[in-house]
């Protein structure tokens, strides 16, 4: 399903509304609330454009009267073109703002915005940050009683706890928040639910981390099938699982060819999303560049991550942890091309960016510092 089948489809979808409202033309805020669900379900096909034009009618329509309701969900969908587009100090930003003018009556908005305050927070590799917040929407959650929406919304703690553990390396204590949530979701859902999918994806990237490939391979063919099936191949959600279908193929002897062409395949996807400068796009090189170093073709692999490098420069500044992976996969290629001077140069600097970024795994600063002191440096040819 293409970009413009989604468009297509999202207009079906939203027709009888807006022809209601505008049969009862002096209803503004009806065609508010029109415009707000139908930016929403724009974005949930990652039709970037198209949401944020419904926001802009819908603030539009909102300006005359008060509507608390329909102004926080527009600024929540706001906020997440926001983290799309991998403006995460934005979508911070914009969030806290939201979050001192909502009332505490407003719990459940309250959680949300904490819950999405955590997930930039934790995309843009403030950890520490991410988990104070995701702590703050649990004690909220905790004070709400029992009901399908509210044990819904607590699923969306339990699937952020499992994504910054797993990339905070907790993989193993991740997996259960991951199951966890899993296993609610699919009680509180229909079986092909677009959630139990993402929620699935998840379990398979975890399991895949701690290199149980049977297990994540039977959870991510499940996930990607109920991805297609309900966002179409153009989508963020959908992207996620070509990615880990490649990854799983690059564990396998001899498939990096096969791997290869969906490392692409995001790359292309990923312009008609976002245009050619975007995170997903940093994504496929890097990717690429992986399957490339386990061919040994070290030079190619060295092209592939320094055009990641390059976005992610763009997007993140010069010193920003999201370097990191690029850098340190150019510096071991260059080791085995056997130029030790231009290794230890990018692991300097690697070394040079975890040391600004203390929350970021230890590990691999210990790795980097371990790989410099064993590298002899001499002139290359």
């Amino acid at each position: 399903m293409n970009n413009s089948s989604n468009q297509g489809r999202i207009w079906r979808l939203m027709m009888p509304l807006l022809e209601c409202s505008q049969k009862r033309s002096c209803n503004i805020e009806l065609l508010a609330a029109f415009y707000t669900e139908y930016g929403s379900v724009a974005l949930k096909l990652s039709l970037l454009d198209i949401s944020k034009e419904c926001v802009q009618c819908a603030f539009y329509h909102l300006k005359d009267f008060a509507n608390l309701n329909l102004f926080i969900l527009n600024i929540l969908t706001y906020q997440r073109i926001k983290f799309w587009l991998c403006r995460y100090l934005d979508s911070i930003h914009l969030l806290k703002r939201l979050l001192n003018v909502v009332p505490n009556s407003l719990i459940h908005y309250k959680i949300e915005i904490f819950i999405n305050i955590a997930n930039s927070q934790r995309a843009w590799c403030n950890y520490e940050d991410a988990e104070s917040s995701i702590n703050q929407a649990e004690q909220l959650a905790n004070l709400l009683s029992p009901s399908h929406y509210n044990d819904l919304l607590k699923t969306n703690i339990l699937f952020l706890k499992a994504r910054l553990y797993m990339d905070t390396d907790r993989s193993k204590h991740g997996l259960d928040f991951a199951l966890d949530c899993l296993q609610q979701r699919e009680m509180l859902l229909p079986c092909d639910h677009p959630d139990i999918a993402i929620a699935m994806e998840l379990v398979a990237k975890i399991n895949f981390i701690q290199n149980i490939v049977q297990e994540a391979q039977k959870y991510h063919d499940q996930a990607y099938k109920l991805k297609i099936k309900a966002f179409g191949l153009h989508n963020f959600e959908t992207i996620d699982s070509i990615n880990e279908k490649g990854r799983l193929l690059l564990s396998y002897k001899k498939q990096e060819q096969h791997a290869m062409y969906y490392f692409q395949l995001i790359g292309d996807i990923s312009q008609v999303l976002l245009g050619p400068c975007n995170q997903y796009q940093a994504l496929s090189y890097n990717n690429l560049g992986c399957a490339l170093f386990n061919i040994g073709k070290y030079d190619s692999s060295i092209q592939q991550h320094s055009k990641a490098l390059c976005i992610y420069e763009k997007l993140c500044g010069q010193e920003h942890a999201k370097l990191v992976f690029s850098l340190n996969q150019m510096a071991n290629a260059n080791k085995l091309l056997n130029r030790p001077k231009a290794a230890f140069t990018i692991w300097r600097r690697c070394q040079t960016i975890l040391e600004k970024n203390p929350q970021v795994n230890s590990k691999q600063l210990s790795a980097i510092k371990s790989s410099l002191q064993g590298l002899s440096i001499q002139e290359e040819d």
